[in-house]
């Protein structure tokens, strides 16, 4: 077996044997598993909430109240044409 290949089967073996020492091993690298985003990140996420709250409010609001009341909609002359002939 490889040089390389024994350093990890050593460290695999030793973190199971005491997890706590691996979890500070890996810590040192800066690779500890806990992500903080940047500013651009949270404005990215922030924009993208608004962008479907305010898609949601308006779908609720157009499939509960349409709008179409009035006498010059659409529907009314598709409805009111006498139909085929």
């Amino acid at each position: 077996m490889s040089k390389p290949m024994e350093k990890m089967k050593d460290d695999a073996a030793h973190a199971a044997r005491e997890p706590a020492s691996w979890s500070l091993h890996v810590d040192e690298h800066g690779h500890s598993g806990a992500y903080e985003p940047n500013s651009v990140e949270l404005g990215i996420v922030g924009v993208a909430w608004v962008v479907l709250i305010v898609s949601l409010a308006m779908t609720f609001r157009y499939l509960f109240r349409p709008g179409e009341k009035g006498p010059d909609h659409i529907k009314r002359r598709i409805l009111h044409d006498g139909g085929p002939q």
